[in-house]
């Protein structure tokens, strides 16, 4: 790259799309042999700024999949706990099962319940630093 850069700044950059492979450039605002190191970083920029799009849209749909999840492992799994739990209330009541399973089946809607929640947290996280990200909201 330095011998092209080098005759870059001898020759010139010639013409993109005429017939002169060499001498000056009338771009109106910028010498790409004066201003080589400014078009390099203006091309890092454009590249960093792409990336981090594209990782932002990947965070968000990471986070709108995370949200997706807690809601339907609410609908699903917790919504049943309570009716669990009144079948296992009255099997006890009935003598048909222990004070045991009983606790059991407490202990069941509680582990679902804290599911839940450690999974809405995800979400609420996820979002949170997408939004801080992308300035939507400050800290």
């Amino acid at each position: 790259f330095a011998l092209a850069e080098e005759d870059l700044r001898l020759r010139g950059p010639g013409e993109f799309l005429g017939a002169r492979q060499s001498g000056a450039l009338r771009l109106g605002v910028a010498d790409l042999a004066r201003d080589w190191e400014i078009c390099r970083a203006a091309r890092a920029d454009a590249l960093a700024m792409s990336r981090a799009e594209v990782e932002l849209r990947s965070l968000h749909r990471q986070a709108e999949g995370l949200r997706a999840t807690a809601i339907d492992y609410r609908s699903r799994a917790v919504s049943t706990s309570p009716e669990l739990l009144r079948i296992a209330e009255t099997a006890y009541r009935g003598g048909e099962s222990s004070l045991l399973e009983l606790l059991d089946a407490y202990r069941g809607a509680l582990e679902t319940e804290t599911t839940a929640l450690e999974l809405e947290k995800r979400a609420r996280d996820a979002r949170i630093e997408f939004d801080l990200l992308t300035g939507s909201v400050t800290p």
